[in-house]
């Protein structure tokens, strides 16, 4: 009698078994349609309410029915993501971890030749089962298949386990000698340190919330590249910018439109730089033209000043260069014009703190920025030194002396 099916192992594995069962005992479709279906249990025994009577006794439906629910050829993509995803889990023996790739393998890949399966589930093993040191012998060892490459890495993982070298000893002596020195620590040495920790998370508790906050908002009148077009029809002008992950389209643009395409919903949330969150009505499809090239491309509706962004999406997925300094963009070979707009400010920062800035180095500082009447608040900026004035130039600050 062949072993029970409950549909928690591998289909394919317990369909080959009960395909030699039946070669032995020389059953018929008949006899094999009868002893398939009463070795089903478990989630297994589901089929029998998709089938009609008549189909529970014909073998070729019981085994359709058995595919399609444990083994259906639309679950290959899923089974290429998990594939991709694998890699050898901590603790876990070389002969699981070759048997699980070889499982996925076949799931991912039903309709390759063996020996491309082969080749697959080789590759995959030897480049994630361990070290980079340890791949590399396995590799040079040239494997023929996944056996092969199994036995050359059991081996190196016994001779690496009985190095004294390359024990977890050390690990373990590492963890006496600090456990040895938190136990020789006094109790007035922990009060001091607890009490510092104390008054640190006070005081950055504090600094949190005094902290005044700037919201970068999109300012039309602000300096950036941009390119002249037409959004379903109407002339808009388009901000060219790669710090926005998404292509975005004003909500004052979209209510201008004569038929502007209806809008879906979207479920992700986009945030500005600075973590404030971006009042998003839809995204949709647009048709649009910039220099006599037209595209069809999905953009974000909101509430924003600009009147549109061409962002980093866009600009990778039709392969966009960028020439700032001749203010041109070419998109498959053609060429299209762009202009800047707005003034770059200049604006006066106060730092209001000791700052010792050893050469080459960057350092953040939190400082206050003004520009014209206008303040920005405290934020953290970082300072770092200018090649040119420190090759050509010295730097001098305002500074007090001992006379």
């Amino acid at each position: 009698m062949p072993p029970k099916f409950d549909g928690e192992g591998s289909l394919v594995d317990y369909m080959v078994q009960f395909e030699v069962t039946a070669e032995i005992y020389k059953w018929n479709k008949n006899g094999k349609a009868k002893f398939l279906a009463i070795s089903l249990g478990g989630k297994a025994r589901d089929i029998f309410g998709t089938l009609r009577a008549d189909d529970v006794r014909n073998y070729d439906c019981l085994v359709k029915a058995l595919r399609q629910k444990f083994d259906p050829p639309e679950l290959a993509e899923m089974y290429k993501v998990q594939l991709r995803e694998r890699r050898r889990k901590a603790g876990e023996n070389l002969p699981d971890f070759a048997s699980c790739i070889r499982m996925i393998v076949k799931k991912a890949y039903p309709t390759s030749s063996d020996f491309i399966k082969e080749e697959m589930a080789k590759d995959h093993f030897v480049q994630y089962f361990g070290n980079g040191q340890m791949r590399m012998l396995v590799s040079q060892a040239r494997p023929r298949d996944l056996n092969s490459a199994l036995h050359h890495a059991m081996e190196l993982e016994a001779i690496k386990c009985s190095d004294p070298d390359t024990r977890t000893a050390y690990v373990t002596n590492v963890k006496d000698k600090l456990a040895k020195k938190s136990t020789d620590l006094g109790n007035k040495e922990m009060k001091v340190l607890i009490m510092a920790l104390s008054e640190e998370i006070k005081l950055l508790k504090q600094k949190v919330e005094t902290k005044e906050r700037t919201v970068n908002s999109l300012n039309p009148n602000s300096s950036g590249l941009f390119v002249e077009g037409l959004v379903e029809g109407d002339f808009t002008e388009m901000l060219i910018d790669t710090g926005a992950g998404l292509s975005m389209l004003s909500i004052d643009c979209y209510k201008s439109m004569a038929n502007p395409p209806p809008l879906m919903p979207v479920t992700c949330r986009l945030f500005q730089v600075d973590g404030t969150p971006l009042q998003v009505i839809g995204r949709t499809l647009f048709n649009f033209e910039i220099g006599g090239m037209k595209f069809k491309y999905p953009f974000a509706v909101l509430n924003m000043a600009t009147s549109a962004i061409l962002g980093f999406d866009f600009l990778t997925d039709e392969n966009v260069i960028l020439n700032i300094a001749q203010r041109e963009v070419y998109v498959d070979g053609y060429i299209i014009e762009c202009y800047t707009k707005g003034a770059f400010g200049v604006c006066r920062v106060k730092v209001e703190e000791d700052i010792v800035l050893l050469p080459g180095y960057e350092q953040v500082v939190n400082a206050r920025i003004d520009s014209g009447d206008k303040s920005f608040g405290r934020t953290d900026s970082i300072i770092e030194p200018l090649k040119d004035v420190a090759t050509n130039a010295p730097l001098v600050g305002c500074s007090l002396v001992k006379a």
